[in-house]
């Protein structure tokens, strides 16, 4: 209250030691306020229906590089050089002012020294002063440090999701306590699953397994979690489409509880339908050509008995008569040959009457000279059954 005489401000009191007293204690008490507001972290401010400061602390008038008594009776724009966001204040506030509801709003400031873009989350109450006039309270948490991380965050899961989707790779998030699997866009792609949807109970997994793959794999898992957690399988999975593909899934154990058991894995899976069938075609192709090549070598041992035989037939043929099938003047010469050299060898031609010729030569003159000679007719006989019997 005014004093009437004096226009002293102060509270009323009949007594003039109590007034004191009642003074300094009001001041004591703002004085305790002020210094709490200004040693909190977080920024603390009023407003009114303009965006002019009513009051603000050392953290606002630190983000701003003025005091706060410098402050008091202008808005942002005095002091924050991003016209933008002095906008959005100045409609936001009036917007809390005008609902009449406490809201907490995501906002960013800049600092004046740095132009480092700082990030709030604000706790706006709207007040009306003694007059009935519009203000409101704002209390703003600075954030910057956990809207940094989980940029970091996003930006690192956004560059993995990336890789995954370049490698054709599916992952997935299953939480063994719950059942249920989450999974990227690019899984239930692979399935034909509907990608609006990235969380499936894990019998949607387990109903896609070809049948007769499916102990195997679960035998498989099991084992992954009773064990050193290492899961790995290659399989194949019944798209929703009705088609078959082949996959080679893996996983880890990612989390367990104070027990040891697990309580969550993580992996991913990636479709290896064309390596498969390729590998396929591979085994047919070999399998094939191993046939083939045991074929032609039977053909080719087949062709040479077939050969040998005809070489054998040819000889006969040309060696005998094919009238009377007996001996022929080849044959009689080829025996004649094979003779002479069986009597070379046991030395039963040449001896001193050779005249320094060879001994074949002798014996040639003896032919010669016996060719005019008459033979009994006995002796051609019998020399006829001595090529028969050779």
């Amino acid at each position: 209250m005014v004093c009437a005489s004096c226009g002293a401000q102060g509270p009323i009191h009949g007594d003039a030691d109590a007034a004191r007293e009642a003074w300094l204690s009001a001041i004591h008490a703002e004085d305790l306020l002020r210094t709490v507001i200004d040693e909190s972290p977080d920024i603390i401010l009023m407003k009114d229906w303009d965006g002019r400061f009513l009051l603000g602390n050392a953290a606002l008038a630190r983000l701003y590089g003025t005091t706060p008594d410098a402050l008091v009776g202008v808005d942002d724009g005095a002091f924050n050089p991003n016209q933008e966001q002095v906008a959005f204040y100045l409609e936001n506030v009036r917007s809390v002012m005008r609902g009449g509801k406490t809201e907490i709003v995501m906002e960013s400031s800049t600092d004046v020294d740095t132009g480092e873009v700082r990030h709030f989350q604000s706790i706006k109450k709207p007040l009306l002063g003694p007059e009935g006039e519009p203000r409101i309270l704002v209390i703003a948490h600075d954030i910057t440090d956990i809207q940094r991380a989980r940029e970091q965050i996003e930006a690192r899961e956004r560059s993995y999701s990336y890789a995954m989707a370049a490698a054709g790779d599916g992952i997935w998030d299953w939480d063994l306590r719950s059942d249920l699997v989450t999974h990227n866009t690019k899984w239930c792609d692979l399935f034909r699953l509907d990608d609006s949807r990235l969380q499936h109970p894990i019998e949607v997994f387990v109903d896609m397994i070809y049948p007769d793959d499916r102990p195997e794999v679960e035998l498989c898992l099991r084992q992954a979690l009773e064990g050193d957690g290492h899961y790995e399988h290659e399989h194949r999975m019944m798209r929703r489409d009705g088609t078959v593909m082949h996959v080679f899934d893996r996983g880890e154990v990612v989390e367990r509880d104070d027990a040891g058991n697990p309580t969550r894995m993580a992996g991913a899976v990636t479709d290896v339908t064309d390596r498969v069938l390729a590998q396929e075609r591979v085994r047919v192709t070999t399998e094939a050509l191993i046939d083939a090549h045991l074929s032609l070598e039977r053909k080719v041992e087949e062709r040479t008995a077939a050969l040998a035989q005809a070489n054998a037939d040819l000889r006969r043929l040309a060696w005998r008569d094919a009238l009377t099938t007996l001996p022929n003047r080849l044959a009689g010469m080829e025996r004649l040959k094979e003779e002479h050299g069986r009597i070379a060898r046991g030395g039963l031609l040449g001896g001193g009457a050779h005249d320094g010729r060879r001994p074949f030569q002798g014996h040639q003159r003896r032919v010669r000279a016996s060719r005019g000679r008459r033979r009994p007719a006995t002796r051609r006989r019998d020399r006829s059954l001595v090529l028969a019997r050779g």
